[in-house]
Order: C-alpha cells, then structure tokens, then sequence
C-alpha cells in the first residue's frame, strides 16, 4: 500500500504573489505510524509580504532568511526526499529471484536476463496519498514554487481534511460545524503550534488518521 503524504505551506501572505516561506511533508505509514519528516525554509532575493501573515504565522523574516536554503536547494531536497518514500522495494519476492538468476545464468544467459528485469520490477513507484487541511491550494503553491514534477512522486487524488470532517459531521459521527484544523486537532486532543508548516503538517496526519479510526469503529449512518 502507498504510504501517506502529510503537508503545510505556509507563506508571506494570502494572495498567489506573496512569497513562500516554508514547506513541511511529514509521511505516514498505512497504518498511521509516522516514518520521516522534511521542513523546508526557502530563501528568496526578495520577499513579498504583509506584516499580518508573519503575526500569524510567527516568522521573524529576518530570522528565516539566515536560516533559509535557496530555492533550487530546496527543489533538490524535496525531489529526493518524495523519491525515497515512493518507491517500495519487495525484498523477498526480490532475494528470491535473485537467487534463481543465480543458479541459472550459467545454463541460459537469455532466462539469466529475463530474471534480472523482473528483478527490477520489484522497486515499484507507488505514489503518495497526500493529505492537508488547504491541501488543493498548498498542493498548487508547490508545484508552482517548488517541484513542478510533484506528481511523479505523489498522487493527484487529495485527501481533503475538511470535507472529510463534513461529510463524517453531516453522518452525525463527529459533533462538530467548524472544521478547521485547530478545531479537528482540539477535538481530538492532538497538540500542535498552529501556523508552523512543519506542526501542521503532522497535526493534519494524525487528525486523518483518527478521523478514520471513529469511521472504521462507527456503525453511524452505514
């Protein structure tokens, strides 16, 4: 099963040319368990900005350009990160084929070859389920700012917090009418500093998962 892709943006404002700042992926597995995290400040020439937004997100730009890479840097680290964790690699199925090319290269070089493809079809690309709470918007920023290859890695099918949240809301399981990712992550006592791509990002993860514990476990309106 693909593994799960947790994200934030967060930026120097609320209209598209407003600068992006940061870029948090935290990946979860299938089952929930979260496997590695990348936070991403990107250093720009110039930053475009309103004081409001760094109110709410608490960046000192100052601060974040000290600490910020250059953007082809950032490019670089996210491409090989979201490399790493889309492909999956059967090691058994893997070793055992292996072993096979081995006992019979010497008699059939053409099988010795057929068996070294299959070989390879055992690292396969599955692509990341990305999940977000402004998931479409942050998604767009990305491959506009970032990594335009993005769904060479990731999947164009989103999971959206918010409609997730209205729909279970609408079944009459949750008990909430805001779906806000404070809201969602104070419902479920999941603690987090709001505004930090990085938080927010794992906050969105763990509030998927525990959306779809209540559903699974829930005999609701099913």
């Amino acid at each position: 099963m693909s593994k799960y892709l947790a994200l934030d943006v967060e930026t120097g404002g609320l209209l598209p040319h407003h600068s992006t700042l940061t870029v948090a992926f935290v990946i979860f597995s299938p089952g929930g368990v979260e496997l590695d995290s990348l936070h991403l400040k990107l250093k720009h020439k110039e930053y475009c900005v309103t004081r409001e937004a760094l109110e709410v997100n608490g960046i000192d730009l100052i601060q974040h350009d000290l600490e910020a890479l250059p953007v082809e840097d950032c490019q670089r680290l996210a491409k090989d990160f979201l490399k790493k964790h889309s492909r999956e690699v059967d090691l058994e199925l893997g070793n055992k084929i292996a072993l096979c090319r081995t006992m019979l290269a010497a008699k059939s070089p053409e099988l010795e070859k057929a068996i070294k493809s299959i070989v390879k079809s055992c690292v396969a690309k599955k692509h990341l389920k990305p999940i977000g709470s402004q998931v479409e918007a942050d998604i767009a920023r990305i491959k506009r700012d970032l990594l335009p290859e993005w769904e060479s890695y990731v999947s164009y099918r989103y999971i959206n917090l918010v409609s997730i949240a209205q729909f279970l809301a609408d079944c009459e399981i949750l008990p909430l009418n805001k779906f806000g990712l404070a809201k969602l992550a104070d419902h479920f006592g999941i603690e987090f500093k709001a505004h930090d791509a990085l938080e927010d990002s794992r906050a969105s993860g763990e509030v998927y998962f525990k959306m779809r514990e209540i559903l699974v476990n829930s005999q609701g309106c099913f």
